[in-house]
């Protein structure tokens, strides 16, 4: 019997099977440090796991959940999808995806407000951009809006509003600073004048 004819579907049957199988080990051992909290190990181990054996749909889970876990909504959303492209019905991959889009729609709607908050703007730019917003509320943009961006766009005039405030706020207590060190430093002068006499 000739098995190079027809054994090549045995060994390859055989190797599969054994990537699999170290592969699994390595997502075992990824999931292990996943629950410590120690997921850049976890993602070694994930990433070897999928280069052994790519179509390993329970490594693109648990990758994908250690993405989650580490505030990486997108990325997650990507290996879930991957892991139900492998096994459209693995219900982890279902489950953990649908949180994902949940997460990336709420990192999605209040993106806007994370940027103004993530930055000190500059009086003068919060001025502008407060005149653009203005402008456009009183019917200068042409474009109809949704709901959701008017919502977005109030958001943001009240933050940089509040950022404005807070600038102006500095402002006078820094003058105050100084006029307060400019009335000690006279009072010093005036007693060192007292003083020589």
């Amino acid at each position: 019997i000739d098995l190079t004819k027809d054994g090549d579907w045995f060994y390859d049957t055989i190797r599969a099977e054994q990537a699999k199988q170290w592969a699994d080990e390595r997502v075992k051992k990824g999931n292990s440090y996943a629950k410590s909290n120690e997921y850049n190990r976890a993602f070694k181990y994930y990433d070897e796991a999928l280069n052994i054996f790519p179509a390993h749909a329970a490594a693109r889970v648990a990758k994908g959940a250690a993405f989650f876990n580490t505030d990486e909504p997108f990325l997650a959303h990507a290996e879930f999808t991957a892991a139900l492209n492998l096994e459209p019905n693995n219900p982890d991959a279902k489950m953990y995806l649908a949180e994902a889009e949940k997460k990336l729609q709420s990192k999605k709607n209040s993106k806007a407000s994370q940027k103004t908050t993530e930055r000190t703007p500059l009086l003068a730019s919060s001025h502008d951009s407060l005149r653009r917003l203005n402008s456009e509320e009183k019917g200068e943009s042409s474009a109809i809006e949704d709901p959701q961006t008017i919502q977005v766009k109030q958001i943001l005039q009240a933050e940089l509003l509040k950022s404005v405030r807070k600038q102006k706020l500095k402002k006078k207590r820094k003058l105050e600073k100084l006029s307060s060190k400019k009335k000690k430093k006279l009072k010093k002068k005036q007693k060192k004048k007292g003083n020589k006499k």
